[in-house]
C-alpha cells in the first residue's frame, strides 16, 4: 500500500522546525556566552587596580584606585593629583622661598597678611591640637630643631649649651600666630612657622577629596607614610594598611583594615644621635626644648582627616605613653603605641583603637567618635 502523499506544508515544517530549533539553541548559547564575557569583563574592570606615584613635599606619594581606567581618565586623574599637591606645596613649603608660608615668615611683625583659605584652615587645625596637647604640638619649634642639628643644616651630633637652648626655646611661641578674617599675623619678628608635621596629611586629604569629586571613591592615598582610605573595595574588602615595626630591622608590626578613614604614624627610630651613651631623638619637646626621653618608639593615630591624624601623632609622640594615652582617651582618639620594653616592643591601644590582625579583620569605618 503506497504511503499517503504529504502536503507541501507538512514537508516544510519537518525541514524547517529542526533547523529553527537548532538556531534558537545556538543563539541562546551565543547570547549566554556573550553575557558571560561581558560579566567577566565588568568584573575585571571592577576589580582592576590602577596606581599613580611620584614625588612631592620632599617625599613620595602613591595613589591606588580600584577601577579600570582609560588613558583619558588616567590623564585627568594625574592632572588633578598634581594640581592638588602642587597647591599645598606652593602654600606650605618651607623650602620654596616664594611659597605662601615663606612669605608669611618674612612678613613684618604685627602686619596682617592676606592668606589662602587652605593655609588658614591648616593653622586653625594646628592651633586646636596645640591647645588640646598643652603645647606638645607646636609648629614654631624650628629654632630648636635647627639648634639640635635636625634641621636642613648638617647635624653636629653635639648637645647644645643650656643657654642656647633657652634662647631657642624663647622663640617657640605658636600663640603669637593669630588668624583674622582672610589674614594671618605673626606677633614677633623672630617667629618662624613650619607646618611640616601637618601639611603632608592635609595634602592626602585634598587628593582624596578630589578623587571623590571626580567619582573615584574606591581609592587609597599616601604621602610620606600618611594614609587616607576611601570606600571599601568592590568585593567589600577594606584597604589594609601596615603599621611599620619601629626598629632597625623594620618590617610589619601589624596590619589595620581601614574604610573611609586616615592613619598617621610618628616615631623617633629613624633620626637620632648618641651622646655619652644617651640616645638623642629628633623628636623635641617644644615645652622643654629637650629631645624626648621616654620609651615610646612610635604612635599611630586614626582620624577621618589625615591632617588631624598627622598632627596628633606628633603631639602624642612628644607627650609619651602615659600623658599621650590619657589625652587619647579624653579625646576618644583611636591610638596604637609601640613602647620599648627591654629588647622588645609593647603594644598599647586606646579603648577606641581596633584589634589589629596580620590579615583579615573587620574594617574601621568613619565616623569614629573623635574630637577635633
Amino acid at each position: 500500500m503506497a504511503p499517503e502523499p504529504q502536503s507541501t506544508a507538512t514537508v516544510l515544517r519537518r525541514l524547517i522546525l529542526p533547523g529553527a530549533f537548532l538556531a534558537v539553541i545556538t543563539f541562546t548559547w551565543l547570547k549566554r556566552g556573550r553575557e558571560a564575557e561581558l560579566a567577566m569583563e565588568e568584573a575585571k574592570q571592577t576589580h582592576a587596580m590602577e596606581s599613580f606615584a611620584g614625588q612631592t613635599m620632599g617625599t613620595t606619594y602613591a595613589v591606588k584606585i580600584q577601577q579600570q581606567l582609560s588613558p583619558e581618565q588616567r590623564a585627568e586623574i594625574q592632572l588633578r593629583i598634581d594640581t592638588e599637591l602642587a597647591a599645598v606645596n606652593s602654600s606650605m613649603s618651607t623650602w620654596q622661598q616664594d611659597s605662601e608660608l615663606s612669605r608669611f615668615n618674612r612678613q613684618p611683625a604685627n602686619t596682617p597678611m592676606q592668606t589662602s583659605a587652605g593655609l588658614r584652615a591648616v593653622v586653625e587645625m594646628a592651633q586646636g591640637v596645640w591647645n588640646k596637647s598643652g603645647g606638645a604640638f607646636d609648629p614654631t619649634i624650628g629654632p630648636l630643631v635647627d639648634l639640635w642639628g635636625f634641621g636642613p643644616s648638617a647635624p653636629t651630633g653635639e648637645v647644645p649649651a643650656v643657654e642656647d637652648i633657652e634662647l631657642a626655646l624663647a622663640q617657640v611661641d605658636f600663640p603669637a600666630v593669630t588668624l583674622q578674617s582672610g589674614t594671618m599675623t605673626r606677633g614677633r619678628e623672630d617667629l618662624r612657622l613650619d607646618l611640616s608635621a601637618i601639611a603632608k596629611g592635609y595634602g592626602v586629604d585634598q587628593v582624596s577629596l578630589a578623587l571623590d569629586e571626580l567619582g573615584y571613591e574606591r581609592h587609597m592615598v599616601e604621602v610620606g607614610g600618611e594614609v587616607r582610605a576611601g570606600r571599601a573595595k568592590s568585593d567589600g574588602e577594606p584597604w589594609r594598611i601596615a603599621v611599620e615595626r619601629p626598629d632597625a630591622q623594620g618590617g610589619i608590626q601589624e596590619v589595620v583594615a581601614l574604610e573611609s578613614l586616615s592613619m598617621a604614624t610618628s616615631g623617633d627610630y629613624r633620626n637620632f644621635f648618641e651622646s655619652n651613651g644617651e640616645r638623642k631623638s629628633h623628636t623635641l619637646d617644644p615645652r622643654s626644648g629637650q629631645p624626648i626621653s621616654h620609651g615610646l618608639a612610635s604612635v599611630t593615630v586614626l582620624h577621618p582627616q589625615c591632617a588631624m591624624a598627622d598632627a596628633y601623632a606628633t603631639a602624642l609622640n612628644v607627650m609619651g605613653p602615659e600623658q599621650g594615652m590619657a589625652l587619647a582617651e579624653t579625646l576618644e582618639l583611636p591610638v596604637l603605641m609601640l613602647v620599648r620594653n627591654g629588647e622588645g616592643l609593647e603594644e598599647i591601644r586606646s579603648s577606641h583603637f581596633p584589634e589589629l590582625q596580620p590579615s583579615g579583620g573587620a574594617p574601621v569605618k568613619a565616623p569614629v567618635p573623635v574630637s577635633p
